[in-house]
């Protein structure tokens, strides 16, 4: 083989077009089975293709204005366990059709809402987010806030670089549900109960740590260090995930945070019970009593 073509190809791709006088050898390599044709004129070793990286090398190289979106976009940055379908979704700001199961949809995107990984353009977080959301719903929402992925303001920001499009109703009413930034489904509905009680000064998620341990609660008052904590049941896991909980309320009431448990079928009692918990609360602490509303 061409020692230029084998150094070029031994861990990455050429195309044909950036490299003409080698147009026709790359193309007699394909055709011997010493190299494999990626895309449209991209070549490189047979398989490269099959990684998510040697695939995101090939649509590097076919065209430098094309921006992977969707699961693979996720895969790549946030989400690397998502289950990928065997066709690359994509956006180009020009008609193009690769074929070689990529998808190009006539799409520009707007640059904040862009990243790059190994040289290739992505959609950032926030967006790829907003274009999982018809498949999965608010669970893709949760899912990015779980793992700090992305933030309720960069949402609301993508949201507002991506007008008129399909779906964008269902997306605003989600990113309206989210506004609190829960974690769950759980969680969102215990947030929705604290604002109907009129409570405030919670902070969702909040972090404390306690020693080199990182928690977080789920909805934290801040002044009367009162957590609330949202459990739900998971068999068969739950014999440890109960002994977890126990140990992490004992490390948190040792830094002062007293915890409240609520579950699916008792959060609609958030409303009854944290009023006069709180007012206790600030009581034993010395803290003025809240003034109604």
């Amino acid at each position: 083989m061409d020692p230029f073509i084998h150094e070029m190809t031994r861990d990455g791709v050429m195309a044909a077009r950036a490299t003409r006088w080698k147009a026709r050898a790359l193309n007699s390599y394909a055709h011997r089975g010493q190299l494999e044709r990626l895309l449209p004129g991209v070549y490189g070793k047979v398989g490269a293709a099959d990684t998510l990286d040697g695939k995101l090398q090939a649509v590097r190289a076919y065209g430098d204005d094309l921006v992977v979106t969707r699961h693979h976009a996720a895969a790549l940055t946030w989400w690397p366990e998502v289950e990928c379908p065997s066709t690359w979704r994509l956006a180009c700001p020009r008609a193009v059709e690769p074929g070689y199961d990529l998808v190009v949809e006539q799409r520009l995107i707007p640059p904040p809402l862009l990243t790059k990984h190994q040289g290739c353009w992505l959609t950032a977080p926030a967006l790829t987010v907003l274009d999982l959301i018809p498949e999965f719903d608010a669970d893709v929402v949760y899912l990015a806030l779980r793992r700090r992925a992305v933030t309720v303001e960069q949402l609301q920001k993508a949201m507002a670089l991506t007008p008129r499009r399909r779906g964008n109703r269902r997306r605003r009413e989600i990113l309206a549900e989210t506004a609190s930034a829960p974690w769950s489904h759980l969680e969102r509905e215990a947030h929705r109960h604290l604002r109907e009680a009129g409570l405030t000064g919670w902070r969702s998620n909040h972090r404390v740590d306690v020693g080199q341990t990182h928690y977080y609660i789920d909805a934290a008052f801040l002044e009367e260090k009162v957590g609330v904590e949202l459990d739900g049941f998971e068999f068969p896991s739950s014999r440890d995930a109960f002994e977890r909980g126990r140990a992490r309320d004992a490390d948190l009431a040792a830094v002062g945070w007293l915890m409240v448990h609520f579950t699916a079928e008792t959060a609609s009692d958030i409303g009854k019970v944290l009023p006069g918990l709180l007012a206790t609360r600030r009581q034993q602490l010395g803290l003025p009593p809240l003034g109604p509303g």
